[in-house]
């Protein structure tokens, strides 16, 4: 644009929780949420899980380890065994304490464990940590440009700057 600069949209990281406790999945899906860079979705048991993952390649899961249908270890291993979900990111949510439970989370693909109960940072960190590597790349011409010239939002800065991040952890 003439005299102006062009700004670029980011999309949203997309975070599925699957949790089959109401409360706990809408704590997470706020904490998440209100940091304004994510769009969360949330499914009730492990069934729903696979099905959500599938249908919509979320770019990381947060995964309740004891849910109906399919539990977390289940799940994590169903979304292991296809190609194209080795490289997303799995956090398994969990009270249990015992080293086992542990053990057997890691040995099913998860990334990364988060106790209950937990503090928001806390989940911020793991997702933050999680995330950028497996954020893809924002291709500018499938992008909009800001129509009114405005500057960017926080939302297109983070983005930009998460692209920025991904690059150097590669050099």
């Amino acid at each position: 644009p003439k005299g102006g600069a062009r700004f670029i949209m980011a999309r949203l990281a997309h975070i599925l929780i699957a949790e089959d406790d109401h409360t706990i999945a809408h704590v997470v899906e706020r904490v998440l949420e209100d940091t304004q860079l994510y769009r969360v979705t949330w499914v009730t048991d492990g069934d729903a899980a696979l099905d959500a993952i599938v249908a919509d390649r979320p770019d990381l899961v947060l995964l309740d380890l004891m849910m109906p249908k399919r539990n977390g270890f289940e799940v994590c291993r169903a979304v292991r065994e296809r190609p194209e979900f080795h490289n997303l990111p799995i956090c398994i949510m969990t009270a249990l304490t015992d080293d086992r439970a542990h053990q057997t989370a890691r040995e099913a693909g998860a990334d990364d464990i988060l106790m209950k109960p937990f503090r928001a940072n806390g989940l911020r960190n793991i997702v933050r940590q999680l995330l950028p590597a497996s954020m893809p790349e924002v291709d500018p011409a499938a992008c909009d440009e800001n129509p009114r010239g405005e500057p960017p939002s926080w939302v297109t800065l983070m983005g930009s700057m998460r692209r920025v991040h991904a690059d150097l952890k590669r050099e």
